[in-house]
């Protein structure tokens, strides 16, 4: 199972011009908001600095796993009308491929702060590279089955010219949020497009391709039902290539009477692939979140339904938090 599997992976996401790569996700995209689009760099923060961490795991069911880690940082320059920050992330494709990003964030506020205090309007720049290594020796290949047996000794038929590359990459964002208090109804949405530099990756000889574009849309809204509960339910659609998804998550909070303490909790639903759980607190503006997916994928057969286990962590270090926009 375990050659079966990684076989399967490498045919999905890797080295073929006729393949449609993808790019790795979070569940919670809603925390760890410099992944999904560089205009929020800045915008949560104000005067304080702005930390996060996501790990993610999923598919540990089967013999191998796919692990996705980040580490986020942020912060306003300039009387919080420029932002800047930066994120790493880290995957591990079951042994196979691993891919490294480190990207820095910049955002304009376009809307004054002073003159405009009902919603704010801003654009984002990313830019940074891309290192992404293959592990040739963990890759099984058609030609080393003989008789429906693998036989390591036989050759691949495969000639890589390198296991490992490093790309430029960047990334464009636009950000729109209501952050009126008074007003109970508040919507935001945003619009990214990734990879504009067409990163080029080129492992077998003979063969160069591009990272495709990748679109992400995102609508939302925060809705105060009173002084203590908040939903918000946001949409994320996501076009790469031929391959798109949708992302529908629930959340709500309920503030604790005399208390700094918020719960968080939700339901999500990842199209044709997963229905995920949140649970989680905030302390001031401290924010922990555990999320599960309960994977209902054609490959839930295998995975007996368990999808992934992902936890984020947003720390807030500063001493100006009045002037904070926060999402949950």
């Amino acid at each position: 199972m375990k050659k079966i599997i990684r076989s399967i992976t490498i045919i999905l996401l890797c080295a073929s011009s006729t393949v449609h790569a993808q790019d790795s996700q979070f569940s919670q995209m809603e925390n760890l908001t410099l992944l999904t689009n560089p205009a929020t760099t800045g915008l949560f923060t104000h005067e304080d600095i702005n930390l996060g961490a996501a790990y993610r795991n999923q598919w540990s069911s089967l013999s191998s796993s796919i692990n996705s880690f980040a580490l986020t940082f942020d912060m306003p320059l300039l009387n919080d009308r420029w932002g800047v920050g930066g994120y790493l992330k880290n995957t591990d494709e079951i042994g196979i491929i691993n891919t490294f990003n480190f990207i820095a964030s910049g955002s304009y506020l376009i809307t004054d702060p002073v003159k405009n205090s009902d919603y704010l309007l801003s654009v984002g720049l990313q830019v940074g590279f891309i290192y992404k290594r293959i592990n040739v020796d963990n890759m099984t290949f058609d030609q080393q089955y003989e008789t429906g047996n693998f036989n390591p000794d036989l050759v691949s038929g495969e000639n890589f010219i390198r296991q490992n590359t490093v790309m430029p990459d960047a990334n464009i964002g636009f950000y729109y949020r209501h952050i009126n208090k008074g007003v109970k109804f508040r919507p935001y949405g945003g619009f990214t497009v990734f990879h504009i530099t067409y990163p080029k990756e080129q492992f077998l000889d003979g063969t160069v391709d591009h990272l495709p574009l990748r679109y992400l849309f995102e609508l939302g809204a925060s809705y105060d039902i009173n002084e203590q509960v908040n939903i918000i339910p946001v949409v994320y659609y996501q076009r790469q290539r031929e391959f798109q998804q949708f992302l529908v998550n629930v959340l709500g909070s309920y503030s604790f009477d005399k208390s700094p303490y918020k719960l968080i909790a939700g339901m999500g639903y990842r199209h044709e692939d997963a229905i995920i759980m949140h649970l989680g607190f905030r302390h001031g503006l401290n924010i922990f979140r555990f999320s599960y997916d309960f994977n209902i994928s054609g490959l839930k057969t295998y995975t007996r339904n368990r999808g992934a286990i992902e936890f984020s962590l947003i720390y807030v270090a500063g001493s100006d938090k009045k002037k904070k926009v926060t999402l949950l």
